[in-house]
């Protein structure tokens, strides 16, 4: 293969597969220059450079400030990841292995369950003595995964579909939806199991940003009936006192148990169900903590009693 400009692809270099992520996301040299810290000219330089350096555009300077990458860019743009995310997991397994004494990081967020959260840690403590568990609780559902990507965590809890990433997942436990209501509601009074319809007639209160309650609506649509959501929030609680205040029904898990004089209706069979998993980053070296917490959560996962459906999976 002919060299570009004398030198061909052995001369990129990091830098330029750095830069050209941050222009791709950021789809502008300027706000890739203010993230990066660079002058706006260096980042125009270090995308030159990367050109040269391939032989190919990888960057359409469109009209005004936004660009977009080619499909040679977005290629190579696809490699800059996977390499940025190497270095990442490089950088994590360096700082744990200059720490005194094990330390694992593990990032949940507000719709897992905290009866599940609470027996895992519990036990964790006794299956791994001496480890020090740090657990960050992060407002979105996406959060701890980006932060387990960026390597500040170690362990993530999620819920399927996971988004693209260096991600390896392992599945603790399957619960179905329901909805829970006032208890002097007609719904509830009728004493029969919620239909289809009744998620397109009921006023909805949902989980703001979970992908699997995104799924479940989505399987509503599928059906010829659009939900009929009127609130979201990433707080279930907020969600429970909503409905208790009569502003609609609410839609959650069957991990969270009703609170005052709501009533649960469960929806399995209707909607997909929640599979809730463990994840850590492909690239990271072996590390016995993390080894023994995703057992720890595995095994409690199979112990959880109905509605959970354990899977060993």
């Amino acid at each position: 293969m002919r060299e570009a400009g004398g030198r061909g692809w052995p001369g990129v270099e990091l830098r330029h597969l750095l830069t050209l992520e941050a222009v791709a996301e950021e789809a502008s040299f300027r706000r890739a220059a203010r993230r990066l810290g660079y002058s706006q000219s260096a980042v125009s330089q270090q995308v030159a450079a990367l050109e040269r350096a391939i032989g190919h555009r990888v960057v359409d300077r469109g009209v005004g400030e936004r660009v977009a990458l080619t499909a040679v860019g977005a290629v190579v743009m696809e490699h800059a990841r996977a390499i940025d995310d190497h270095l990442r997991a490089a950088h994590a397994d360096v700082a744990r292995l200059s720490l005194e004494g094990a330390r694992l990081r593990v990032g949940t967020f507000p719709g897992v369950g905290g009866a599940v959260l609470a027996h895992v840690m519990a036990q964790f403590e006794h299956a791994a003595p001496g480890v020090a568990l740090l657990v960050e609780e992060h407002p979105r559902v996406a959060d701890p995964l980006e932060a387990l990507r960026l390597g500040d965590l170690d362990l993530a809890f999620a819920v399927l579909p996971l988004p693209p990433g260096p991600f390896v997942r392992a599945k603790l436990f399957d619960e179905s939806f329901a909805l829970v209501v006032r208890a002097d509601s007609a719904l509830a009074r009728a004493r029969r199991a919620p239909t289809t319809d009744d998620l397109g007639t009921l006023p909805l209160i949902t989980s703001k940003d979970c992908p699997a309650t995104a799924c479940a609506l989505e399987s509503v649509r599928a059906a010829g009936v659009e939900p009929a959501v009127v609130f979201r929030s990433s707080d279930v609680a907020t969600v429970q006192q909503l409905v208790a205040a009569g502003f609609g029904a609410g839609l959650i898990p069957t991990t969270s148990t009703p609170s005052g004089d709501l009533v649960r209706l469960d929806l399995d069979g209707l909607l997909p169900h929640r599979i809730t998993v463990l994840v850590w980053h492909e690239h990271r070296a072996s590390d016995p903590s993390l080894e023994a917490f995703v057992e720890t959560a595995r095994r409690v996962g199979r112990r959880l009693s109905v509605p959970l459906r354990a899977s060993a999976a």
